[in-house]
């Protein structure tokens, strides 16, 4: 791959990043870091086939990052082809794909349901709506 990818997080797998020479691991990270983190990229990729706490995906999507996934456990209310790019497999070649056949329209509609979508979930917004409902 002609592309650099940062991985956060546990490694289950070191011999994953000493295969694959595009991969560099920047260790685990704490929660209060994460906007810091997110504002220098792009994308988000999550290849996790479990993640029970989808906060850096939330966070992503509010930063504009455009966040490419496979389905995971609990993810149906959160990732979707109207606001990520969703793989079929979790391989590198489909990343590899969706980044360099860029596709600036696509693009541009997932980054705005996506902070449509986090802007919805904002306890601010939340609270707006539940005192128009009081009222």
């Amino acid at each position: 791959m002609n592309i650099k990818i940062d991985v956060y997080g546990n490694m289950e797998d070191e011999k994953v990043i000493k295969e694959n020479g595009f991969l560099k691991y920047k260790g685990v990270i704490l929660n209060e870091h994460i906007p810091n983190i997110l504002k220098n990229y792009k994308y988000y990729i999550l290849l996790s086939k479990i993640d029970q706490n989808p906060k850096s995906v939330l966070e992503a999507m509010r930063f504009g990052l455009i966040i490419i996934s496979i389905q995971f456990f609990g993810s149906d209310f959160l990732v979707h082809k109207y606001n990520s790019f969703v793989l079929k497999k979790d391989n590198f070649k489909e990343v590899e794909n969706l980044i360099f056949n860029e596709h600036a329209e696509l693009e541009k509609n997932i980054i705005k349901n996506a902070l449509t979508y986090t802007k919805n979930l904002s306890s601010k917004d939340i609270a707006k709506k539940e005192v128009k409902i009081i009222g």
